[in-house]
This record gives structure tokens, sequence and C-alpha cells, in this order.
């Protein structure tokens, strides 16, 4: 949410950040799944007093999807099911200079790779057979749709 309102960087920053509430924070206590708490666990005080304490819950991993579909920026387009056609709209931000997302469609292997690099912004996509993507970018630069197969974009940012 905090991205589709145009406050990515906040998004990154509570990505980023390792004290209470952030996503670091719960690894920094142990976690290796998301927790309905973000503080569920802590090495100083153990298990949360209340009972609700879940280990596993998705409400807080909906990080991972904004990670693939916003951050390496490889997401579906919700006319066309199953990658027929997707987007790729990477969000370069925050300390990061690099992403990248893998995904096996029905139509074979969707990626997304991008790193930046002294102010250059170097962009691979791999299309599967018999679909379309839309690339995004993010530098302002007019969209382009590209067919199936390896597609390197180089972008001044």
């Amino acid at each position: 949410m905090l991205d589709e309102t145009g406050n990515a960087e906040t998004a990154f920053s509570l990505l980023f950040k390792e004290s209470y509430p952030s996503w670091f924070y719960s690894i920094n206590q142990g976690a290796t799944t998301m927790w309905e708490r973000w503080d569920s666990y802590t090495l100083k005080d153990g298990f949360h007093p209340e009972g609700m304490n879940s280990f596993n819950h998705y409400a807080y991993g909906a990080i991972g999807q904004w990670m693939y579909e916003r951050v390496a920026g490889l997401a579906p387009d919700p006319e066309h099911p199953g990658y027929q056609h997707f987007f790729v709209r990477p969000l370069v931000g925050g300390p990061l200079t690099s992403a990248s997302a893998t995904l096996e469609t029905g139509y074979g292997k969707a990626a997304s790779r991008w790193v930046l690099e002294k102010g250059t912004l170097e962009l691979e996509v791999e299309v599967p057979p018999n679909t379309t993507a839309t690339i995004e970018f993010p530098n302002g630069r007019d969209s382009e749709k590209v067919s199936a197969g390896q597609h390197r974009f180089v972008i001044k940012m």
C-alpha cells in the first residue's frame, strides 16, 4: 500500500529497518517465517504474553509479493492470466543496487533482473515462448512491449 500511494521509500525503510517494528526485527529475533505480531518472540522477553503468536502468518508475508512484483518488477497482467502477458516494472530505490525474480509459468521461464551501477541501470528480461511483456522503465522512458526471448536494456537514471 505504501508503494501504491507514492511512498515507496517508506516501504524500503520499513523493509531494511532493524528495530521494532520492522521486517528485520523478527529476523534478528531468530525468525525464519513471517509472524502474526512484530514481537511474537524476543530474545530478551521470550514469547509475547498474548495468545496470538502465529509464526507463519500471511498478512505480513505480502512483503514477498511486493519484492517480486515491484522491486524485481515481475508482475502478472490480470487481463491475461497465467503470464500470457505480464509486466516488468522494476522499483529501483532504497539501499538496493540489484534485484531479480524468476517464475516458471505454463509457457516457460519469465525473469526480470536489474543492476544499478554508477547511475546506469542494466535491465534484463526473459519472456517465455508464445507470450509478451510490457516493460515499464523506472526513469520515465516510454514503456515498450516485447515478445518472447531475451531482452537487455541500458538506462541512464
